[in-house]
C-alpha cells in the first residue's frame, strides 16, 4: 500500500513548520539518542512527539478527514521531524516488526529543488512540499545523502490503530487522537 496526497499541508503550514523545527533542532539534537542506525533528529525519533510543538497546525484532524481513515474512530500517533542537513540521509529502512499492522507516512516540508525519498514499490520518488505519503509499516524507504548546503525538512508520522503502551518513552512519543 502506496497512497500519495499532493497538499496535504499547505505551503503556509510548510513554513510556520519549517521554522519551529529549525528553531527546535538544537533542543531535540539535545535529548538522548533512540538509535545509531540515523543521525541528527531522526536519531532521536523516540524521545518526543513533534505535534506538540505545532498545535496550531491541526494534522490529527487532517488525517481523520482522509478516505482510508474514514472508518477510524481513533489512532495513537508518533510524530518526529528530520532535519538532514549537508552530508545526512536517512538509510533504507522500514518502521515495522514481523507482526506490526500500522501506516508510516511522511511530509516533505523543504529543502533542495533535487530532493527525492526511495520507496521500494515506486522507486524514487521527488519531494514536493506539503505531500503526504502513506505507506505500509513495512515497506523499506530511504533518503539520499543531503549534498546541498540547504537543508532538507519533513516530518514523519506511525499510526497505530492499536495501542502502543509497551513502546519505550511512551508519555513522550505518542499522542492518543480520538475523532471528534
Amino acid at each position: 500500500m502506496h497512497i500519495k496526497i499532493p497538499n496535504f499541508l499547505s505551503k503556509e503550514e510548510c513554513k510556520l513548520i519549517e521554522k519551529v523545527l529549525l528553531e527546535k533542532e538544537q533542543k531535540i539534537l539535545a535529548l538522548p539518542l533512540s538509535t545509531e542506525y540515523y543521525t541528527g533528529t531522526t536519531a532521536r525519533y523516540s524521545e518526543y512527539n513533534f505535534l506538540n510543538y505545532i498545535p496550531e497546525i491541526n494534522i490529527i484532524e487532517k488525517l481523520f478527514n482522509l478516505p482510508i481513515m474514514q472508518d477510524e474512530q481513533e489512532f495513537w500517533i508518533q510524530c518526529w521531524g528530520n532535519v538532514l542537513n549537508k552530508s545526512e540521509g536517512i538509510p533504507m529502512h522500514n518502521h515495522g516488526e514481523p507482526n506490526s499492522v500500522f501506516y508510516a507516512c511522511n511530509i516533505f516540508i523543504t529543502g533542495p529543488d533535487n530532493c527525492f525519498t526511495f520507496y521500494d514499490d515506486m522507486g524514487y520518488v521527488p519531494n514536493k512540499v506539503g505531500e503526504l505519503h502513506i505507506v505500509n509499516c513495512h515497506l523499506q524507504h530511504g533518503v539520499k545523502e543531503n549534498t546541498n548546503d540547504q537543508p532538507r525538512l519533513s516530518i514523519a508520522c506511525d499510526i497505530h490503530f492499536k495501542d502502543p503502551k509497551h513502546f519505550e518513552n511512551y508519555e513522550q512519543r505518542i499522542v492518543h487522537a480520538k475523532r471528534n
